[in-house]
């Protein structure tokens, strides 16, 4: 099952937890949910969650996301990424994972099994 990836803040997911549906604080402004590919994923936790010591990513099965699932162009950076134009319900969520930072700051991934 392919996967797509969300990195959510601890606080955005225990409110999730807590009303059953996930909305991160950038929702407000722009209307959709940042998703990543596996191989995206490093690179986007860098760029918006550089003030986090610790992440949780929200596991996303992309047969679920669909019909509402976007793939949109970003010229910047040469491809098309995943979007998610709604509130995403938890039960949409496959599984979830901690990635905190390693002892030289980097994002640890060696246990991040998907």
């Amino acid at each position: 099952m392919p996967y797509l990836y969300h990195a959510a803040t601890e606080a955005d997911w225990q409110k999730a937890l807590n009303t059953g549906t996930y909305v991160p604080a950038a929702f407000a402004q722009e209307g959709f949910i940042h998703l990543s590919t596996r191989s995206t994923l490093p690179q986007s936790v860098d760029l918006h969650c550089a003030a986090l010591e610790r992440v949780v990513v929200l596991v996303l099965s992309e047969r679920l996301l669909n019909p509402k699932l976007q793939w949109v162009p970003v010229p910047s950076r040469g491809d098309r990424f995943p979007h998610y134009p709604a509130r995403l319900p938890i039960d949409l969520v496959v599984d979830v994972a901690v990635v905190e930072r390693g002892q030289n700051g980097e994002w640890d991934w060696s246990d991040f099994g998907y």
